[in-house]
């Protein structure tokens, strides 16, 4: 009996120690490190000034788009049809050789001009050189007709201001010039005449780029000229349509 006893006293001895150790755990081994935990963490963050650029792509587009103001130096020529119309306002023998003329005829004319634009705003010198067959007819003061034809040069040199609104490729411009002008012709009516005077043209031009640096366009002007000489004057009417090819310099 006390053999049994002691048999089971020492099975019961037994199963406590192998259970004691995996229910009796140290408590700092069942809570995680808390070290370790921050420092998994400051590893997972990217390091600053090395992540991503968060910038939006409206943002960086506005940021490229900026730039210094838009300045320029241009050249350009031209080139098309020219309708003029000619009228001695106070005739004098050494003008026209007559009391009354008037002229009217067309031609072409061809130019070049250079200049500096800035933002909305361009402002240069243009020359042009039209070639104008006229035909027309002068009274005199006992009131005979003579019908008459004969070619007219005229050279005009003019300051230009431009008013430009820009549109994508496209710009159009709102044109102003004054200036000098010269005509000579020798029509059929007793002398030839050489013939200083002022010009003043506005227009209206219309420019598409095809690069950068290379523009084509269409422009048409109206113009008035005022001729003197001695004692006569003549006024005149000038109509152009023409074609520009333009080149920008930034």
């Amino acid at each position: 009996m006390n053999h049994r006893n002691l048999s089971m006293a020492s099975f019961t001895a037994i199963i406590l120690c192998l259970t004691l150790p995996a229910s009796a755990q140290s408590p700092d081994t069942a809570k995680p490190d808390s070290g370790t935990g921050q420092a998994a963490m400051q590893e997972s963050k990217p390091p600053a000034g090395t992540g991503k650029d968060t910038a939006k792509p409206e943002e960086k587009k506005e940021e490229e788009d900026e730039g210094p103001s838009k300045f320029e130096f241009y050249m350009l020529g031209h080139g098309g049809y020219e309708y003029f119309n000619l009228m001695a306002l106070h005739a004098d023998p050494s003008f026209v050789n007559s009391s009354e003329a008037e002229f009217t005829g067309n031609g072409g004319c061809v130019g070049a001009g250079l200049g500096l634009r800035f933002l909305f705003i361009s402002i240069g010198l243009d020359y042009q050189y039209a070639m104008v067959n006229l035909s027309g007819k002068t009274t005199d003061a006992f009131n005979h007709v003579t019908h008459s034809s004969g070619d007219l040069d005229l050279h005009t040199l003019m300051l230009e201001l431009d008013l430009i609104l820009p549109l994508s490729v496209v710009d159009i411009m709102l044109q102003a010039m004054f200036g000098y002008a010269r005509a000579s012709t020798s029509l059929d009516i007793g002398e030839a005449f050489d013939s200083d005077g002022l010009a003043g043209r506005v227009g209206l031009a219309l420019d598409i780029y095809l690069v950068k640096w290379l523009s084509l366009g269409v422009g048409g002007d109206v113009g008035f000229l005022y001729f003197y000489k001695g004692n006569a004057t003549a006024g005149s009417l000038a109509v152009d349509a023409q074609a520009r090819l333009v080149f920008h310099i930034y």
